[in-house]
This record gives C-alpha cells, structure tokens and sequence, in this order.
C-alpha cells in the first residue's frame, strides 16, 4: 500500500494487496468479474497503465495488470485512444486487476 500526503492530508491511496471492495473485488480480480459486478466501465490511460473507472464510483479506479494488454494496446495517450480502442481494452476479460487506487477527495 502506498499512502500519497499533500498538504497534511492523505489524498490518494494506492492498494496492491490485502484489500478487497464490499464486492470483493480485489487485485488479482479479472477483468470480467469487476465489469460484472461494477457494470459498464471507462478507461482512464495513465503513465502507470489503464485504470478502470465507473461513474457511479467516483474516487476509485482499478490498474489492468499492463502485462495482460496487449502490444498493440499499450501506452495509448489518454488524448489519443479512441473508443474502439477502449472497447478492446475492456474486452480482454480474463486480464488481471493488479491494484486499486482510492482518491480522498475524488480528484482524480
């Protein structure tokens, strides 16, 4: 876990292990199972990989394992994707969740 401090006030945390949604979604958690217990997703590309995101969820996002993507899928510019590439991205079902990242004040 990594604990991110701005201000004298947590405002990001970053979970690897030992912790799991009230859905128990957690890292190791395949794609498919966080689209179906979570519904339709967003992708939010980053320079650590693509996070998943939902709206009805604000604050949290889900790292895609970025060894299960692949080449040709990676490292896409977050002004660059497009939608197709987006749907490709999560439809690679059996890919890993490799973290979770909880923002404190939604900011992300």
């Amino acid at each position: 876990m990594k604990i991110s401090i701005k201000d004298d006030k947590v405002f990001l945390i970053d979970v690897y292990a030992l912790f799991s949604t009230d859905k128990n979604i957690h890292p190791g958690s395949i794609l498919s199972k966080l689209l179906d217990t979570y519904g339709k997703g967003r992708i939010n590309p980053t320079d650590a990989g693509y996070y998943v995101f939902f709206d009805e969820m604000p604050g949290i996002q889900f790292l895609i394992n970025s060894k299960d993507i692949p080449q040709a899928l990676q490292n896409i510019p977050d002004d660059v994707i497009t939608e197709k590439q987006e749907k490709e991205i999560l439809n690679l079902k059996k890919a890993r969740i490799s973290a979770i990242q909880i923002f404190c004040n939604n900011e992300f």
